[in-house]
């Protein structure tokens, strides 16, 4: 019999309370364990405390620039993380995966874009967490293989070139 998959913890930072509600709501009744931040201090120690599967974080907060917040997550954890923001231009989706995000989405956008690309890049986690556990040798495997095609460890690797659908 299989083992039954904890829920996705989803630690998300935003400060607009219109976005968090209908972001929390449509992830909690799908069965994600949500934890939120309005700011960058509280996002780091939920980090810390709570290990959070995957981070929606938005890069325009009241306390600190998000692109230094996405490089002070990757340097702590390889938690995955996707950027949703209203910064849409191409420079500021490069940073962004430049400085650690595993993918990039534009407000407005739709939640069902939002849930794909969540299911994507948590699927893509959990594989590259299962290929980074120590083996009884102690070395850290670094790929896993899948349907026979190799899973690379770098989990930058995912595009941020498609636009979101407006909602």
């Amino acid at each position: 019999m299989p083992e039954a998959q904890e829920p996705t913890r989803a630690l998300l930072v935003e400060d607009d309370p219109n976005i968090v509600d209908l972001i929390r709501s449509n992830l909690s009744v799908r069965g994600f364990e949500m934890l939120v931040s309005a700011d960058a201090d509280r996002a780091l120690r939920l980090l810390e405390t709570e290990s959070p599967d995957i981070v929606l974080l938005d890069l325009m907060l009241p306390d600190a620039d998000g692109m230094e917040l996405c490089r002070q997550i990757r340097e702590r954890s390889s938690v995955a993380v996707i950027v949703v923001s209203a910064r849409g231009g191409e420079r500021d989706k490069v940073t962004a995966l430049n400085m650690g995000a595993d993918d990039y989405m534009t407000k407005p956008f739709s939640v069902e874009e939002l849930l794909a690309r969540i299911t994507a890049t948590d699927e893509r986690s959990r594989i590259w967490r299962q290929s980074s556990i120590p083996s009884a040798s102690g070395s850290i495997r670094s790929s896993s293989t899948m349907s026979g095609d190799s899973v690379s460890s770098s989990r930058r690797a995912l595009s941020a070139s498609a636009e979101t659908s407006v909602s």
